[in-house]
């Protein structure tokens, strides 16, 4: 996590903020005071509504106007939200700034000043999951959006979810948060790590849990240290405690638990050097199976300032013991099989059927790519069987290298056999053996399309290598029955530059979606040349909601009046309305208002009447630009 000071403490603020005219409110985020703007009309309303919905819910609940919150990492930030859901009386005896743990949501409404966006959607979402607040609703008026910002980790919100103004909108109930305080200050510190960290319900994270689990682990727990006993028993919140002395004796002491291993590692890049050489003597005892193990952790370190030491001592264990290896090879984080089969290339000297296994084998497709390089490396003698083993291999890019490779094998006629693979980079590394052995792919497209089974791969590399003359082919070829074939025509004629308007405008019918995609993206170059009323029509309510968002993405394309008047009818929609709000808001054609003055006084009035029905849907500021640049008033 990004460590953010200030020169300016809390305190000289709070003095600051105490000396404020009551008019003005201040807040303390990320080091730096900032000017909330004062409430309007709007907001008020929003908030007297919320209140009256808590109330109705939740009647033993207050939700507080404005209060004084503690907020971000180790309560050095300060804000004052617009409304804070709380127990009753709960903040009574608090002092001016109260602590965050009985809050249960903060509520904020956008203004429409120049700092909303820094505040409102990336410095407070930060501040309130680091005071663990439960859940955050940010209602945004400029957006017209309603986003909930819920389960924090300490870090950051782990969940959020976006619904638009007019459609329902589920919140996370306040009481089932994870943070209850309890009755023993002690108590409630340890058992907040438990429910607050992204483990869930486990006093640390499992030993192969991810890297950024650990490092979550270790800054939540020195972020709220004074929330904790000054000796904890626990070895996981001992190993992570804020005092350093308090961290070496936890590492000094009987025997660390070899499940927390990872804090170790965390401890090995210290900022404290005796903490550091504790951990650097721990981990020099444990075995090169055990450090394989959270080499994630490991690595994720490495980059830290002393995090080098542990990188180094891993890759000395790995070296010096083979038996060790396999296990980085097949580590469960991709990042440890990347660093391990790249140390494997440069010094373990593996066989060329271990990198083949890893090419086949491995999910990551960047370590697929370079265990099949490292297997066909040039200049070393490679097994006939190892080769046809990655020429058929199921990932496309090991195919790529495999083909590629033929040439230096001295076997790139065999390329011949990928010219109608299913992936155009392996067809694009075939062509292109095909060509350094003396021949030309095209006559093998053509010919393969003279048999009415060809498959879509020969159609699509026809279009790769072909020419204008092959334009008919490829056109008959949009009457194959079978999708596929289709829409590698249509990918073909955009690649020839043939593509036919009235052949191709009929396939947006097309039965198939990956046809009706294809066709929309082939049409749209052309679509200055397409009838605007056949576009409306298929705009109109109706049709599905896929054909009438294609229908209003052509006409987007096209320009003039008519998408933005076919947008502001589907504002409301709820299939299409994200679509058509989004060109609406970027309908900003030069000569807009000579468009709207060509109109006929009766069809300006309709114009003006659909901007005032769509006005719900949009911002304030979107329907204020529209009239603006339109000339037209409010009706």
């Amino acid at each position: 996590m990004d460590e953010r000071t200030s020169h300016m403490r809390v305190e000289d603020f709070e003095e600051i903020a105490s000396r404020a005219p009551e008019t003005v409110t201040l807040e303390f985020l990320d080091g730096r005071i900032t000017e909330k703007a004062a409430p309007d009309g709007n907001r008020s309303t929003i908030l007297a509504w919320l209140t009256r919905r808590f109330l109705r819910a939740r009647p033993e609940l207050w939700l507080q106007s404005a209060p004084r919150v503690k907020v971000g990492g180790l309560r050095r930030a300060r804000a004052r939200p617009d409304g804070a859901l709380t127990p009753a009386k709960s903040l009574v005896e608090q002092g001016p700034w109260a602590d965050p743990d009985s809050v249960l949501l903060v509520a904020e409404v956008t203004s429409y000043d120049a700092d909303t966006d820094k505040q409102d959607r990336v410095e407070k979402p930060r501040a309130y999951a680091e005071a663990l607040i439960p859940v955050y609703l940010l209602i945004d008026r400029d957006a017209g959006e309603v986003i909930v910002h819920s389960e924090p980790d300490g870090v950051r919100t782990s969940a959020w979810r976006v619904s638009r103004s007019g459609r329902t909108s589920s919140c996370p109930t306040p009481s089932a948060s994870p943070w209850k305080p309890s009755s023993s200050r002690n108590g409630r510190a340890e058992g907040a790590y438990a429910a607050g960290m992204p483990h869930r319900g486990s006093p640390h994270p499992a030993p192969e849990a991810p890297a950024r689990e650990w490092v979550a682990h270790d800054e939540a727990v020195r972020r709220d240290t004074y929330r904790l006993p000054a000796r904890p028993e626990d070895p996981a919140l001992a190993l992570c405690h804020g005092n350093g002395r308090v961290r070496e004796a936890a590492l000094r002491g009987p025997g660390v638990p070899r499940a927390l291993l990872p804090l170790v590692v965390v401890r090995c890049a210290d900022w404290a050097g005796p903490v550091r050489e504790a951990a650097r003597e721990v981990l020099d005892r444990s075995g090169a199976g055990e450090l394989a193990a959270v080499a994630h952790v490991v690595l994720r370190l490495a980059g830290r300032r002393h995090g080098g030491y542990a990188a180094e001592l891993l890759a000395a264990r790995l070296d010096e013991d083979p038996g060790v290896r396999e296990a980085a090879l097949r580590h469960s984080a991709r990042e440890v099989r990347r660093w391990a089969w790249r140390r494997a290339e440069e010094r373990w000297g593996l066989p060329t059927e271990r990198f083949a296994e890893g090419a086949l084998r491995d999910p990551d497709v960047l370590v697929q790519v370079r265990c099949a390089e490292a297997a066909l490396r040039a200049g070393a003698p490679v097994p006939p069987d190892v080769l046809d083993r990655l020429l058929t291999a199921r990932g496309a890019r090991v195919r790529a290298v495999a083909v590629t490779a033929l040439r230096r094998h001295g076997e790139p006629g065999r390329a011949r056999g990928w010219l109608d693979d299913r992936s155009s980079h392996v067809r694009a590394c075939a062509q292109w053996a095909v060509r350094q052995a003396g021949e030309d792919p095209l006559p093998h497209y053509r010919e393969a399309l003279e048999h009415p089974a060809a498959p879509p791969s020969a159609v699509a590399g026809l279009g790769e290598c072909g020419g204008a003359e092959d334009v008919p082919v490829v056109l008959a070829c949009l009457d194959d029955p079978r999708p596929a074939v289709r829409g590698a025509a249509v990918g073909a004629l955009r690649a020839l530059g043939g593509v036919s308007v009235a052949r191709v405008l009929p396939l947006l019918d097309d039965p198939s979606p990956g046809v009706v995609r294809r066709a929309v993206e082939a049409l749209l170059p052309e679509a200055g040349s397409l009838p605007e009323a056949v576009l409306v029509a298929r705009a109109a309510p109706g049709r599905e909601p896929r054909a009438r968002r294609y229908a209003l993405r052509l006409l987007d394309a096209r320009g003039g009046l008519a998408p933005l008047r076919v947008a502001l009818r589907q504002a409301h929609d709820p299939d299409t309305g994200p679509h058509a709000r989004t060109v609406v808001r970027r309908w900003t054609p030069r000569d807009a208002g000579a468009l709207v003055a060509a109109l006929p006084p009766s069809e300006r009035a309709a114009l003006n009447a659909e901007i005032t029905r769509a006005g719900p849907a949009l911002t304030p500021y979107t329907v204020r630009y529209l009239r603006w640049i339109t000339g037209l008033r409010d009706a």
